[in-house]
């Protein structure tokens, strides 16, 4: 009995030990086999579109997957490449700049609901950029932008101005972008404001002189056509200003279009009535040429057209009345150039042409030379 006691014993220490050993070897293999920090699955971190709350932008994460401990990771908010915060590492109620966090759920990692939180006021391209273990696992971007408007148009001798009613931060105006247009055809495009720049019909006025969008500043427009006018103001081509208004002529007026402006080496350079709805006697026309916005030239009545000058009208069909294909022209062909005429209209300027029925205005047209 005794021998096969210490027997069973020796058995039962063999099995043990041979347990030990393989729940070792096991413990081992496990061990050797746990993913170390840099071979652990990256997060996705998915965050929110950023949403205002008074003068702060909240962004949340939405989306976390798996977790990690908020020690892990690290945040950065950049404004134009500039940082405007850096949380590293991540943690409860950390700020640096103006970018808090919060972790909303109180459970030590970054899941959905934590939230990122600015106060800055700078304008420009925002990127919240989480890193986790110096690996980029989630980025979200938005614009901060300026906010302008209009005042009403008011009209000049020559066209319109619109003024900047107001602008908001005070921003550089080459940051600013301005275009013009009638019936949708564009008529100005300034890439670039400054004061004084000038495209097509439409000239911006910086009248403060302080290099900055400001309350006051102007966009004039040198045309009286008819027609659906807009002036659109865009800051980094995002639309901050816009303002729309009409110009037709007054009820009863004849309703008359312009065709053809040009010339060639027996015509003079100049423009033709295209259309006109009724036709009335000359004698209660008259027309006005300006040249940047001041009188150049008149002829008033058209029945009794003034000595050859820089506008000249031609009654195309002897009947005293004006009629579709009638004509002004501007400066001598080049066939009359020959014959000893001089008229030539000064480049590098804005000329307006006004057709008036009485007092009304019933067809203009601008054009450069």
């Amino acid at each position: 009995m005794r021998n096969s006691a210490q027997h069973v014993s020796g058995s039962t220490v063999g099995i043990i030990a041979i347990v030990l050993t393989l729940a070792l070897a096991v413990a081992a293999t496990g061990y050797l086999l746990l993913p170390t920090p840099s071979e652990a699955q990256r997060p996705v971190i998915t965050l929110s579109e950023p949403q205002a709350d008074g003068p702060l932008m909240r962004v949340f994460v939405s989306g976390a997957e798996p977790l990690y401990p908020l020690a892990t990771y690290r945040a950065l908010l950049l404004a134009d490449n500039v940082s405007e915060g850096d949380l590293n590492p991540l943690v409860d109620g950390g700020a640096d700049g103006s970018l808090s966090f919060s972790d909303i759920d109180g459970d030590g990692s970054l899941s959905v609901g934590d939230r990122f939180t600015t106060d800055s006021q700078v304008v420009g391209d925002f990127f919240l950029e989480v890193l986790w273990e110096s690996q980029q696992s989630g980025i979200q971007g938005w614009r901060r932008t300026v906010s302008a408007s209009f005042a009403h148009e008011s009209p000049t001798l020559d066209g319109f101005a619109v003024d900047v009613d107001a602008a908001s931060p005070l921003r550089p105006l080459s940051e600013f972008s301005a275009s013009l247009s009638r019936d949708s055809a564009g008529l100005g495009w300034i890439g670039s404001l400054s004061g004084g720049a000038r495209s097509g019909n439409l000239t911006f006025y910086d009248l403060d002189g302080d290099g900055r969008l400001t309350a006051g500043d102007r966009a004039a427009i040198d045309t009286l056509e008819y027609g659906a006018y807009r002036v659109r103001l865009l800051w980094r081509a995002d639309p901050v200003a816009d303002r729309s208004w009409s110009f037709a002529p007054p009820s009863g007026s004849p309703v008359v279009t312009w065709c053809c402006l040009g010339g060639s080496y027996h015509t003079s350079f100049g423009i033709s009535i295209g259309s006109v709805d009724t036709e009335f006697p000359l004698a209660e026309f008259r027309a006005v040429l300006l040249k940047n916005g001041t009188l150049f030239n008149e002829i008033n009545p058209l029945s009794v057209p003034p000595p050859w000058q820089h506008l000249r009208f031609m009654d195309m069909y002897n009947n005293g009345l004006l009629s579709v294909g009638d004509r002004f022209s501007f400066e001598c062909s080049p066939e009359q150039e020959m014959s000893g005429c001089t008229l030539k209209l000064p480049y590098d300027s804005n000329y307006v042409l006004r057709l008036y029925r009485g007092d009304a205005i019933v067809a203009v047209v601008s054009f450069s030379r």
